[in-house]
């Protein structure tokens, strides 16, 4: 759950209800040093993803300060390209620059417990991005790949996939660790908190599928074209095989054929969606309004 902030360049601000008692700790823990340094490394990472985006002519329309970092959202509808380059400009400069910290310091010999703490807080935050977990940069990127031999939905569902397994994992070793005395209760959070990333980014999945449904409707319902994508499968298909083969920028309209080849229905789009999440549905069952 997110508050509205304020409203700065067009781009809304919001901020998790999550980050608030997490500040508030830091503060309290007389930590504000520590929380000022990590937020100027997630500040500076996150406004790289901004730049990046600005230089491509994506918008950028809301910006939420979440428990653990910053989170930009932008169209869903992204160039792979684009997608990817705007994906790794975060962790390559978070990487660059506290490399470059640390090379700085040791070539010169000069300290700085602030330039040691950002310059290795930057490089945890590239490191910890890289991970397969939607919404982090590594997830995006996965996702990007993943496109490129996939359709948006199969792919969606595989990073979603993968970042429930990771996290997961990361709790498991949090925990272990927590208790056999090796590891403190920060791992467990962060596996927490990515573990709660993937189920809102699959809350965000299913919600962005529906309003991209819903907007080629509207489309066609003023009476312009988004185009037509006619696919035709057998009646015995699963529901959920059909729709990852929708495309995600035409209105998809489905034959459904019997044994010897024969139309037996026209379903659209919108139809077919609506029993996307009946377990073991075919388009049989759709055309016979079997449930």
């Amino acid at each position: 759950m997110t508050f509205h902030l304020f409203n700065t360049g067009g781009i809304e601000i919001r901020i998790h209800v999550l980050a608030i008692p997490v500040i508030l700790l830091c503060v309290a823990l007389d930590m504000t040093k520590t929380l000022l340094l990590t937020l100027l490394a997630l500040l500076l990472h996150e406004v790289c993803h901004v730049i990046t985006a600005k230089k491509l002519g994506v918008a950028i329309y809301r910006i939420e300060i979440m428990p653990c970092g910053f989170t930009a959202h932008m169209s869903n509808t992204l160039p792979l390209s684009d997608e990817l380059a705007i994906a790794s400009s975060g962790v390559l400069f978070s990487l660059v620059s506290g490399a470059l910290g640390l090379t700085l310091m040791t070539l010169t010999g000069f300290e700085s417990e602030i330039l040691t703490y950002f310059s290795l807080t930057s490089i945890t935050l590239a490191l910890m991005n890289f991970l397969p977990v939607v919404p982090l940069d590594g997830g995006r990127i996965l996702r990007s790949i993943l496109k490129l031999h996939l359709s948006s939905t199969p792919a969606g569902t595989i990073c979603i996939f993968t970042g429930f397994v990771i996290s997961a994992a990361i709790i498991t070793i949090g925990v272990i660790g927590l208790y056999m005395g090796y590891l403190n209760f920060s791992v467990t959070v962060i596996g927490l908190l990515m573990l709660t990333g993937s189920f809102a980014e699959m809350k965000r999945e299913k919600k962005g599928r529906l309003r991209d449904t819903l907007q080629r409707a509207n489309t066609l319902a003023s009476g312009k074209s988004p185009g037509v994508c006619t696919h035709a499968f057998h009646e015995d298909t699963s529901v959920k095989n059909v729709i990852s083969e929708f495309s995600n920028t035409r209105f998809n309209v489905v034959y459904v054929l019997n044994s010897e080849l024969l139309k037996t229905a026209l379903l659209t789009e919108t139809e077919i969606r609506m029993y996307g999440n009946r377990e073991g549905a075919t388009l049989h069952d759709v055309v016979n309004k079997n449930f």
